[in-house]
């Protein structure tokens, strides 16, 4: 194109032109403004003849390029600053010049400003996109618009406008408290999700809303005080605060879907709001590396509630959470050592676990001043191992054990001073923390993000894996209730029951005084004939619900693959599974016949339930407490199945399923130590207390504890007589397990005879002995 613009090539031009807008090639365009700028500011052409034809070219451009006349705006600002420049260079070079000095305080000729002011553009569009200098010289703008301008920009990005400190506006904050408080408090007298409840809701929201404008208040920091009111309250009025919420200015556009799909945790939510609660979390993030604070119960329940609502995303707040992934991972092999450990001291002896003798070089030896040395002087025990007041191997504190490092007042906890149960403080693990209270909500995909990535958490935090059974059994309860016998009976409709005023003067009769629900932070284990509710109550509004034996090995899947044996935990849930499996394998006749496909039916029943009890239900046996209904129950179910079936079961009890857990380990040591134990104080003067302990012994783990005492009853003949009596206290599981073991024992590869092949060894003898008098007995 050409630098001179003239009326021989403005036909070529405005041909570029048009084909640079149909292309939208900016840099063409602009090139031809800037040499319609240049060759109006210098003369080479008038305005009279370049003004009409501009106006026409950038009306005619509108329709497929809309910021034109934005671009020629931009043109012309870029011309008037090369011409600042120009003449501040001009003005340095030569101060004194009157003309140098004229050119310095205009940037636009009067060409140029004839040739702008022709085209007719928006005012406001040039104030929007000109300097202030250039509005002035073209007088769009008057002179001191450049000093309204730094001055609103001052305003606007420099003065506070939202106080975010209660002591800047002490007075609003009150009444946001008081307000916020007052209403939580009067709407208890409500029933939930009625009209007035709701109206005063909306009340309510409008009022905070009204407090924050007229005071000021950085809406942010309300926001943050209103979850602190929440998390204070939470058990008592947590719906109010959910409506409070949904009826605000904060609750998101687009809700947090982490109820949908494990791939849609991190979608939705309050940005803002999780970063406030994630930063109340970094709070008890101490400073100290061997002090480590306890995470608020309440907190973590009321941020597994917004999950749980769609206030804000999983996602958003699981980096805020301790301690990180990595150094979770190291803490599996810490408490799988340490079960381990439990598991060996639980078989073991006391004569195994006593400490070698010392020598007498190990003596205390007398000090340079003549003193005695006491023993550990030198950093070591008597036993010549090194201190281990810093951990069971000597190893110092290590900044990634905060969280596992407390003192007796649980403000933190060392992996090596473990309860007997191996639980860790809960508190102190804000991932294991918010698992517990995401199951406690009844929030489905961000739990199972969690138990997928630390399968292991389950085992220290004995509080988790109830609450994933609590889970299961209430998917279970309509199935369940399909097959029940008789409906259960509502406690409520009840007749109360009447109770004497007076035992000792009055005895009139009374009903008897009906207890306050009482709702708490945590889910109760039982609530039969108990009063006290968990304070969520749509917490079972994600669950599926089964119906029938595809989805209950669905959610089996989902859950029971993650509590593994500790199923055993929850008696209810196992009972309940029981029963229903025993429907299904119970043989259905009509008229005393059966149709060949109820035949077939029942026994792909049978097939399924073999495998879902070799699952799900066989490792949990040996963490059930002594309780016989529960072991009842479930040979209910185990009679079902064929001989071969049921030894099979047995077997793989015995073989592998015993060693695949570091709970079953410690639950087979702990019956054969308990075992042995008995045997030892066993005598004629307290066979029958002895004998029930072993029967009881017995009842979770039958293999390991016969095996243990047929072993004894081989080695010693007058303890089989004795043993005799606790037989009659075995369950029907026992009496089932119990020839399995005898012919284990028969079959192990041991010569029955002696070298002279006359007599029979004394082990078989004692064995006999014991089973003739088990059977007349």
């Amino acid at each position: 194109m050409s630098a001179v613009w003239n009326m021989s090539n403005w036909g070529h031009s405005r041909q570029q032109f048009r084909d640079a807008v149909d292309e939208l090639i900016s840099d063409v365009i602009v090139s031809i403004f800037y040499e319609c700028l240049k060759a109006v500011e210098t003369g080479m052409m008038e305005v009279e003849l370049i003004g009409p034809v501009l106006k026409d070219m950038m009306d005619e451009a509108l329709e497929k390029f809309p910021d034109v006349v934005r671009t020629f705006l931009y043109t012309l600002s870029f011309v008037c600053s090369c011409n600042g420049a120009d003449s501040a260079g001009s003005a340095s070079a030569n101060a004194a010049s009157a003309t140098n000095g004229a050119i310095q305080s205009g940037v636009v000729n009067s060409e140029l400003k004839k040739l702008v002011l022709s085209l007719d553009i928006d005012k406001s569009l040039m104030l929007l996109v000109l300097e202030p200098n250039v509005l002035d010289e073209l007088g769009i703008a008057p002179p001191i618009f450049e000093k309204k301008l730094i001055r609103q920009n001052t305003n606007r990005l420099y003065k506070q406008k939202r106080f975010n400190l209660m002591r800047e506006e002490s007075e609003g904050y009150a009444k946001l408290l008081v307000e916020v408080y007052s209403a939580a408090r009067s709407s208890g007298q409500l029933q939930e999700d009625s009209d007035a409840f709701n109206k005063k809701v909306a009340t309510a929201a409008r009022t905070v809303e009204s407090i924050i404008g007229y005071f000021d208040l950085d809406p942010i920091r309300a926001l943050d005080i209103i979850l602190d009111v929440a998390s204070t309250n939470l058990v008592d009025r947590c719906h109010f605060f959910m409506s409070l919420l949904k009826n605000s200015p904060w609750w998101p556009t687009e809700p947090a879907t982490g109820h949908k799909s494990i791939t849609d945790i991190g979608n939705g939510g309050n940005k803002i709001a999780a970063q406030l609660l994630g930063f109340k979390l970094d709070i008890y993030k101490s400073t100290n590396t061997n002090v480590s604070v306890a995470t608020p119960e309440q907190l973590m329940m009321l941020i597994a509630v917004l999950i749980k609502e769609g206030f804000i995303s999983f996602g958003d707040i699981y980096n805020f959470l301790t301690p990180d992934d990595d150094k979770f991972q190291e803490y599996e092999e810490k408490w799988k050592k340490e079960m381990d450990k439990k598991a060996f001291s639980a078989g073991a002896s006391a004569l195994a676990m006593a400490a070698p003798l010392t020598d007498e070089d190990d003596m205390p030896s007398k000090n340079a001043a003549g003193g005695t040395q006491p023993d550990g002087a030198d950093g070591k025990t008597t036993n010549g191992s090194k201190d281990e007041t810093n951990g069971s191997r000597g190893e110092g504190k290590n900044a990634d054990d905060t969280f596992l490092d407390s003192p007796s007042d649980k403000s933190n906890i060392k992996l090596d001073s473990l309860s007997d149960d191996s639980a860790l403080p809960i508190t102190h693990c804000p991932k294991a923390l918010l698992l517990q209270c995401l199951l406690s909500v009844g929030s489905v995909y961000p739990p199972l993000y969690l138990l997928s990535k630390f399968p292991f958490i389950i085992g220290p935090y004995p509080e988790i894996p109830v609450l994933i059974n609590r889970l299961v059994e209430r998917s279970i309860y309509p199935l369940y209730e399909s097959i029940r016998s008789f409906p259960p009976t509502s406690i409520a409709s009840m007749t109360p029951k009447l109770l004497p005023v007076s035992s000792i003067k009055d005895t009139t009769l009374a009903p008897q005084l009906i207890s306050k629900t009482i709702y708490v932070l945590h889910p109760p284990i039982d609530t039969d004939g108990t009063t006290s509710r968990f304070f969520y109550r749509d917490w079972d509004s994600e669950l599926d619900l089964v119906h029938n034996q595809e989805e209950l090995l669905t959610i089996s899947k989902r859950y029971l693959n993650f509590s593994g044996p500790l199923v055993g935990k929850s008696i209810s849930l196992v009972v309940k599974l029981c029963r229903i499996g025993s429907h299904f394998c119970r043989p259905s006749t009509a008229n005393g016949s059966a149709s060949a496909e109820s035949v077939e039916s029942q026994k792909q029943s049978r097939e399924f339930w073999l495998e879902y009890f070799r699952l799900y239900l066989l490792p949990c046996l040996s963490l059930i407490e002594a309780n016989p209904g529960a072991i009842y129950e479930i040979y209910s179910l185990l009679r079902n199945f064929s001989f071969e079936e049921r030894y099979a079961l047995y077997g793989e009890w015995h073989a592998v399923i015993s060693k695949s857990s570091p709970f079953l380990k410690l639950a087979t040591s702990k019956a054969e130590k308990d075992t042995k134990n008995v045997l030892k104080r066993l005598s004629k003067t307290n066979v029958k207390e002895m004998m029930r302990k072993l029967a009881k012994i017995s009842y979770s783990n039958p293999i390991p504890s016969f095996t243990v005492f047929i072993s004894q009853v081989e080695s010693y003949d007058n303890l089989g007589e004795l043993v005799i009596e606790a037989a009659r206290y075995f369950t029907d599981i026992g009496w089932d397990a119990l020839p399995f073991v005898i012919m284990m024992q028969l079959t192990s590869g041991r010569g029955t005879q002696q070298v002279d092949g006359l007599y029979d060894r004394k082990w078989i003898q004692c064995k006999c002995f014991y089973y003739v008098h088990l059977e007349l007995g």
